[in-house]
């Protein structure tokens, strides 16, 4: 079995609009579980996500005001459908609409979110999986 990897540490990292090569698996000690098989994610620039859940009201009014202040970008692994994922659990909805996304095995997260109010160019849903808080394999 390949080591598992952070992006920073991928020899060749996949830039924006390429779809994920490697198996996406869950970042935490003790969970070996696989969230995204190769090729099912387009990397694309989103807003930060909030390093915890307790973030959450500050992130919410960035994701209202994300384009009229030029809020700093992070890459995600963009899908449109939930079921698309290998494991991967969702929160309940705040009070703004955002879902965090977490590892069904352990729990853990936030490793990406889901804004019910955001509609993609494409008019479907976006479900963002955070490049640089998982681990490649």
């Amino acid at each position: 079995m390949a080591p598992k990897q952070q992006y920073a540490e991928l020899a060749t990292p996949p830039k924006e609009g390429e779809r994920n090569v490697h198996k996406i698996c869950c970042p935490y000690n003790n969970c070996s579980s696989i969230i995204l098989s190769p090729g099912m994610g387009v990397l694309r620039k989103r807003i930060q996500i909030p390093r915890s859940f307790t973030d959450r009201e500050k992130h919410e009014k960035e994701q209202a005001t994300s384009e009229a202040n030029n809020v700093e970008k992070e890459l995600f692994w963009v899908l449109g459908d939930p079921f698309d994922f290998d494991n991967l659990g969702f929160s309940k909805s705040s009070s703004a609409g955002v879902k965090y996304l977490a590892c069904a095995d352990c729990d853990r997260g936030p490793l990406g979110y889901h804004d019910s109010n955001f509609v993609a160019e494409d008019g479907g849903k976006e479900f963002l999986l955070s490049a640089n808080l998982v681990l490649y394999q």
